[in-house]
Protein backbone atom coordinates (compact mmCIF):
# COMPACT_ATOMS: atom_id res chain seq x y z
CA UNK A 1 0.00 0.00 0.00
CA UNK A 2 1.26 3.51 -0.51
CA UNK A 3 2.02 5.48 2.39
CA UNK A 4 0.58 9.19 2.68
CA UNK A 5 3.39 11.73 3.94
CA UNK A 6 6.60 10.63 5.89
CA UNK A 7 8.29 8.08 4.74
CA UNK A 8 9.83 5.64 7.47
CA UNK A 9 12.72 4.61 6.90
CA UNK A 10 12.09 0.90 6.14
CA UNK A 11 10.01 1.91 2.78
CA UNK A 12 12.38 4.46 1.83
CA UNK A 13 13.95 2.66 -0.84
CA UNK A 14 11.19 2.20 -3.04
CA UNK A 15 10.98 5.76 -3.51
CA UNK A 16 14.34 7.29 -3.39
CA UNK A 17 17.02 7.71 -6.19
CA UNK A 18 19.71 9.83 -7.38
CA UNK A 19 18.93 10.96 -11.13
CA UNK A 20 21.40 9.64 -13.56
CA UNK A 21 21.98 9.52 -17.20
CA UNK A 22 21.18 5.46 -18.25
CA UNK A 23 25.62 4.98 -17.90
CA UNK A 24 27.73 7.80 -16.54
CA UNK A 25 26.28 11.30 -16.31
CA UNK A 26 28.52 13.77 -17.85
CA UNK A 27 29.06 18.08 -17.22
CA UNK A 28 31.24 20.65 -18.94
CA UNK A 29 30.44 22.31 -15.14
CA UNK A 30 33.23 22.27 -12.38
CA UNK A 31 31.06 22.39 -9.79
CA UNK A 32 27.57 21.03 -11.51
CA UNK A 33 24.41 20.23 -10.17
CA UNK A 34 23.33 17.11 -8.50
CA UNK A 35 19.54 15.77 -8.54
CA UNK A 36 18.11 13.20 -6.20
CA UNK A 37 14.07 12.29 -6.12
CA UNK A 38 11.65 11.41 -3.70
CA UNK A 39 8.52 10.27 -4.56
CA UNK A 40 7.34 11.38 -1.07
CA UNK A 41 8.06 13.07 2.41
CA UNK A 42 10.49 11.93 4.78
CA UNK A 43 11.72 12.36 8.45
CA UNK A 44 14.78 10.83 7.53
CA UNK A 45 18.22 13.16 7.37
CA UNK A 46 20.24 13.34 3.97
CA UNK A 47 23.56 12.64 3.35
CA UNK A 48 25.48 13.73 0.39
CA UNK A 49 29.02 11.75 -0.10
CA UNK A 50 31.21 12.51 -3.27
CA UNK A 51 33.97 9.86 -4.41
CA UNK A 52 37.00 10.48 -5.94
CA UNK A 53 37.85 6.54 -7.17
CA UNK A 54 41.36 7.03 -7.21
CA UNK A 55 41.33 8.41 -3.04
CA UNK A 56 40.02 7.61 0.29
CA UNK A 57 38.25 9.21 2.14
CA UNK A 58 35.76 10.79 0.23
CA UNK A 59 35.90 14.33 -1.11
CA UNK A 60 32.83 15.29 0.76
CA UNK A 61 30.62 13.27 3.35
CA UNK A 62 28.22 15.73 4.79
CA UNK A 63 24.27 15.98 5.53
CA UNK A 64 22.16 18.51 3.26
CA UNK A 65 19.67 20.72 4.12
CA UNK A 66 16.57 18.92 5.10
CA UNK A 67 14.14 18.20 1.82
CA UNK A 68 10.58 20.74 1.84
CA UNK A 69 8.88 17.61 0.79
CA UNK A 70 8.42 14.90 -2.11
CA UNK A 71 10.02 15.91 -5.87
CA UNK A 72 13.51 16.91 -7.35
CA UNK A 73 16.13 18.42 -4.78
CA UNK A 74 19.19 20.02 -5.82
CA UNK A 75 22.75 19.53 -4.48
CA UNK A 76 25.26 22.33 -5.67
CA UNK A 77 28.91 21.13 -5.41
CA UNK A 78 29.32 24.78 -5.14
CA UNK A 79 27.59 24.59 -1.91
CA UNK A 80 30.47 22.08 -0.23
CA UNK A 81 33.65 24.26 -1.88
CA UNK A 82 34.66 20.75 -3.97
CA UNK A 83 35.38 20.99 -7.62
CA UNK A 84 35.31 17.96 -10.37
CA UNK A 85 38.62 17.87 -12.12
CA UNK A 86 38.69 17.21 -16.07
CA UNK A 87 38.15 13.51 -16.99
CA UNK A 88 38.00 12.02 -13.71
CA UNK A 89 35.32 9.47 -12.65
CA UNK A 90 33.30 10.41 -9.10
CA UNK A 91 30.81 8.19 -7.58
CA UNK A 92 27.74 10.78 -5.62
CA UNK A 93 25.21 9.24 -3.24
CA UNK A 94 22.77 10.59 -1.33
CA UNK A 95 22.12 8.49 1.83
CA UNK A 96 18.97 8.51 4.12
CA UNK A 97 19.35 7.72 7.41
CA UNK A 98 16.72 6.37 9.85
CA UNK A 99 17.80 8.31 13.07
CA UNK A 100 20.93 10.88 13.57
CA UNK A 101 23.61 8.83 14.82
CA UNK A 102 22.60 5.82 12.54
CA UNK A 103 26.09 4.25 11.41
CA UNK A 104 24.36 2.62 8.18
CA UNK A 105 22.03 4.24 5.81
CA UNK A 106 18.63 3.42 5.34
CA UNK A 107 18.28 4.04 2.37
CA UNK A 108 20.80 4.92 -0.93
CA UNK A 109 20.83 5.84 -4.35
CA UNK A 110 24.07 7.00 -6.52
CA UNK A 111 25.16 8.03 -9.75
CA UNK A 112 28.47 8.67 -11.62
CA UNK A 113 29.61 11.96 -13.21
CA UNK A 114 32.29 13.15 -15.47
CA UNK A 115 33.68 16.24 -15.99
CA UNK A 116 34.32 16.82 -19.90
CA UNK A 117 35.74 19.24 -22.52
CA UNK A 118 32.77 21.00 -24.59
CA UNK A 119 32.11 19.21 -28.03
CA UNK A 120 33.56 21.18 -30.89
CA UNK A 121 30.78 23.37 -32.13
CA UNK A 122 28.78 23.11 -29.11
CA UNK A 123 28.78 27.17 -28.12
CA UNK A 124 27.40 27.60 -31.50
CA UNK A 125 24.59 25.64 -31.69
CA UNK A 126 23.70 27.20 -28.35
CA UNK A 127 23.68 30.58 -29.06
CA UNK A 128 21.30 29.67 -32.38
CA UNK A 129 18.06 31.35 -31.99
CA UNK A 130 14.96 28.99 -30.91
CA UNK A 131 17.57 26.42 -29.50
CA UNK A 132 16.63 24.99 -26.83
CA UNK A 133 19.45 24.69 -24.85
CA UNK A 134 18.15 21.38 -22.60
CA UNK A 135 17.74 19.94 -26.10
CA UNK A 136 21.52 20.83 -27.46
CA UNK A 137 23.10 20.22 -24.17
CA UNK A 138 21.51 16.26 -24.20
CA UNK A 139 22.17 16.18 -27.73
CA UNK A 140 25.71 15.76 -26.85
CA UNK A 141 25.11 13.35 -24.07
CA UNK A 142 25.89 16.41 -21.46
CA UNK A 143 23.65 14.72 -19.20
CA UNK A 144 23.97 16.65 -16.01
CA UNK A 145 23.70 20.07 -17.43
CA UNK A 146 20.67 19.19 -19.72
CA UNK A 147 19.09 18.29 -16.47
CA UNK A 148 19.85 21.66 -14.91
CA UNK A 149 19.13 23.63 -18.13
CA UNK A 150 15.61 21.84 -18.09
CA UNK A 151 15.09 22.04 -14.14
CA UNK A 152 16.09 26.54 -14.32
CA UNK A 153 13.26 26.88 -17.33
CA UNK A 154 10.83 25.09 -15.73
CA UNK A 155 11.65 26.92 -12.23
CA UNK A 156 11.13 29.94 -14.40
CA UNK A 157 7.94 29.11 -16.00
CA UNK A 158 6.23 26.34 -13.71
CA UNK A 159 2.66 26.85 -15.10
CA UNK A 160 3.83 27.10 -18.83
CA UNK A 161 2.31 24.38 -20.68
CA UNK A 162 3.66 25.74 -23.74
CA UNK A 163 6.90 25.53 -22.47
CA UNK A 164 6.32 21.74 -21.12
CA UNK A 165 5.41 20.70 -24.63
CA UNK A 166 8.02 22.15 -25.59
CA UNK A 167 10.69 20.18 -23.48
CA UNK A 168 8.46 16.81 -24.00
CA UNK A 169 7.64 17.21 -20.66
CA UNK A 170 3.86 16.14 -20.76
CA UNK A 171 5.19 12.48 -20.95
CA UNK A 172 3.90 10.77 -18.02
CA UNK A 173 7.48 9.34 -17.56
CA UNK A 174 8.49 13.65 -16.72
CA UNK A 175 5.36 14.00 -14.22
CA UNK A 176 6.70 11.67 -11.59
CA UNK A 177 9.69 14.46 -11.00
CA UNK A 178 8.19 17.68 -11.89
CA UNK A 179 4.82 19.20 -10.05
CA UNK A 180 2.92 21.78 -11.71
Amino acid sequence: AELDGAVPAAKAQERFEAMQAVLRGLTLEAQPTLYYFLSADTICAVVFVLNDRRQVPPLVEAPVPAPKGAGLHAIRLADFGVSLEPEIEYDWFVQLKAQPGDPGPAAFSGAQVRRVPPPAGLEAELARAGASRAERLGAHSLWYDSFAALSQAMDAAPANAALRAQLGLDDPVWQRYFRW
